[in-house]
């Protein structure tokens, strides 16, 4: 990732899969660097919100207030339903993130509000279907994992398990033009979840490039 010279590193979520993740396996995020900074959501793994037909009936935990606590150690921002405004020269940069859809405490409005007009605006979510939400059009990018682009996948099939969204397969892996102005990435990201294997549906760093100079 620092070898892309990134100008901002945005993290999507599911930093733990279940109760025996340790978060000092997370120690080399600490070496991430970009111009702007990193910044982060939590996803519905880390908030032990999590599917019980994909996982044994032991009880996910929340571990929100530690897994905050090492990111900040490690100059990480994690936004939650709020966000940040820098200057570039002339021109802004927002990035907004909300908390974890399934979770039930996400609040785009409150993410996006303050943000000056005409700013360029990032909006961060780990899952996709924020962009069902509107308000949530006011941002030019929205950026969200979740997915794993269907983990198993297969030539001119696609996804094999459902996605587990509202947004369903159709909104798997890559970008999509929501309105004349909000695009939508999803990322593949680089774990797994149950199974432990992905086919066709490799780990994946997703660049993306401002098309302004």
């Amino acid at each position: 990732i620092n070898a892309l010279f990134p100008d901002v590193i945005l993290l999507a979520g599911d930093f733990l899969y279940d109760n025996h993740s340790s978060l000092s396996a997370l120690s080399p995020l600490a070496r991430l660097r970009a111009t702007i900074g990193t910044f982060a959501v939590l996803g519905n793994h880390d908030t032990g919100n999590v599917l019980s037909l994909l996982h044994t009936p032991e009880r996910i935990d929340d571990r929100t207030d530690p897994l905050i606590a090492i990111l900040d150690d490690m100059h990480i921002t994690v936004l939650r339903n709020t966000s940040r405004t820098f200057s570039l020269g002339a021109e802004r940069l927002a990035i907004a993130g909300v908390t974890d859809l399934w979770a039930g405490t996400d609040n785009v409005q409150n993410a996006l509000e303050g943000i000056p007009k005409r700013t360029a605006t990032i909006l961060l979510s780990h899952n996709p279907d924020v962009a069902l939400n509107l308000k949530s059009h006011q941002a030019h990018l929205i950026t969200a994992g979740h997915t794993h682009g269907g983990q198993i996948r297969l030539p001119w099939i696609g996804a094999i398990p459902r996605i587990p969204t509202r947004l369903g397969k159709k909104y798997d892996q890559g970008l999509f033009r929501i309105d004349d102005d909000t695009t939508l990435a999803i990322t593949r990201g680089l774990g797994e979840t149950f199974p432990r294997a992905r086919l066709f549906a490799p780990p994946e760093i997703l660049l993306l490039k401002s098309g302004v100079r």
